[in-house]
């Protein structure tokens, strides 16, 4: 069964805070919650939770990412070619 799009305001993305340390290719996501909880769940991401995962209820609230260009390029390079986008199209930031 395919998830039900959701808009912003139901999913709280429009409370969602994203930062980038290019220097240190470091992504960080947060909703601004205070973080009780942080696991490593993958090479070089960390998620941050409001409680104990293993707690009922536990919520993710922030999202550390190193090497987030590397990591990420993929999925952007997906979605840009979805969009139709060519690489003499993208600009560099």
């Amino acid at each position: 069964m395919a998830a039900k799009p959701m808009k912003p305001a139901e999913s709280g993305l429009h409370d969602i805070e994203v930062s980038y340390d290019a220097e240190a290719d470091v992504l960080f996501i947060t909703n601004g919650k205070d973080t009780a909880f942080g696991d490593s769940i993958a090479n070089g991401v960390a998620m941050f939770y409001d409680r104990d995962p293993g707690d009922a209820g536990a919520a993710a609230v922030a999202m550390h990412i190193i090497g987030a260009q590397g990591a990420l390029k993929p999925f952007v390079d997906a979605i840009l070619r979805q969009h139709g986008v060519t690489p003499s199209q993208r600009k560099a930031i």
